[in-house]
């Protein structure tokens, strides 16, 4: 028992989700009619709006599971049509796990994530269109040196691929796509049986973008404790420094150093209320294309729990602080820096008539703060109905 908590808790392996299948398989699909009042992300004054109906999809599917081996299969597809100008829109989530131990003590995983989703909500005022294709792969060993150690292992590759690669000028392009590999190692620890947990861990990743924008290379090392308050609560603690390596279309390279930090809160009062909340500081590759790098600051806050037996609520609040330097650029632009405010806000409500039919409804608002851009708000709410076999 103490073997799974080390793995899931400090590891987080990504077959913790198992355990959320009842059954080898289950299909639901839900049919969504709303309304997003800015389609398109534009500035207070010039927004679009439009209805729309959607269809999504839900299989879950483990097709193997035994005490070696398991395999588990998600997928979401979602067409939806927008009354506006009649147009079409696809999206989907996709992931295949696998793991299997090979004996007593290692296993090996594998996993594969592929997504088709919207423009990002820092991309603003383009007045078209755009999604990104995104696929993630990984594969890792697992090793149980006794009940308190163990080390993890793994590689894995991204891929992102926007839909258009807009024209920023007359001769450059956002470049946005990207491959990016990455390898990583951690080493777990249980200090206190069953309470304190501590981890250390190290990565090393290369991206190059598509085109000649650059490419940003980088070196993390990080610590990470976990402390389970009481068997319904676990607060954990991680810090760590990364290197970066930033190559601009130019050619020219700069090495940064910055710290990463993560505090975060999880507690399941009763069986019917779960909370999480967290805040962190790290750096990613940049989400406009006149930066190859951003570094960020991101409030978080989620809330779910059961009004009565068939009415069940989850309320989600994230606040995300950017912020691009000039070491950032990936070329000579008339803005050094830039900084974007993010504020997003969900809420979610289904009334289970039955065990097969349900009643959906979802509000969400998203506010961006731009420097240089006038604020931007997006309200986008649906009611629907879904039904699970």
């Amino acid at each position: 028992m103490k073997f799974k908590i080390i793995l899931l808790l400090l590891l987080s392996l990504c077959f913790s989700a198992f355990g959320l299948f009842e059954g080898k398989l289950k299909v639901s699909t839900s049919t969504r009619y709303g309304h997003d009042d800015n389609i398109f992300s534009q500035s207070v004054g010039s927004e679009i709006a439009s209805d729309f109906i959607s269809q999504v999809f839900v299989i879950q599917a483990v097709p193997i599971r035994s005490p070696k081996t398991n395999v588990a299969m998600f997928w979401s597809p979602e067409i939806r049509y927008r009354t506006i100008d009649d147009e079409i829109l696809y999206f989907q989530n996709m992931v295949g796990m696998y793991s299997t131990k090979i004996g007593p003590r290692l296993s090996i995983n594998a996993q594969n994530k592929f997504n088709i989703s919207d423009k990002e909500p820092s991309l603003v005022n383009i007045v078209q269109d755009m999604y990104y294709y995104n696929n993630n792969t990984s594969v890792g060993l697992n090793y149980i040196f006794s009940r308190k150690d163990a080390v993890t292992l793994s590689l894995g590759h991204d891929m992102k691929v926007w839909s258009d690669n807009l024209q920023l000028s007359t001769n450059t392009f956002s470049n946005g796509s990207f491959d990016r590999t990455k390898v990583f190692g951690a080493w777990a620890h249980e200090f206190v049986q069953g309470k304190v947990f501590g981890s250390l861990g190290s990565s090393a990743s290369t991206l190059e973008y598509e085109g000649e924008r650059g490419g940003l290379d980088t070196a993390e090392l990080y610590g990470r404790f976990d402390y389970a308050l009481n068997p319904a609560s676990l607060l954990s603690f991680q810090y760590g420094l990364k290197g970066h390596v930033l190559e601009n279309e130019y050619g020219v390279s700069r090495r940064i150093k910055s710290p990463i930090a993560l505090v975060s809160f999880m507690m399941q009062p009763t069986k019917d209320m779960s909370i999480n909340a967290s805040v962190s500081y790290d750096t990613f590759e940049s989400s406009l294309p006149q930066f190859n790098m951003r570094e960020s600051t991101k409030y978080s806050l989620g809330l779910r729990y059961k009004i009565t037996p068939k009415i069940n609520v989850s309320q989600n609040v994230m606040v995300m602080k950017s912020f691009y330097e000039e070491d950032f650029l990936r070329y000579e632009w008339e803005e050094s820096s830039r900084d974007d405010l993010i504020t997003v806000l969900m809420q979610n409500v289904t009334y289970v008539i039955n065990p097969f039919h349900t009643i959906e409804g979802s509000w969400m608002l998203t506010k961006v703060n731009s420097f240089g851009t006038p604020e931007v708000l997006r309200n986008k709410l649906y009611v629907g109905y879904k039904f699970s076999f």
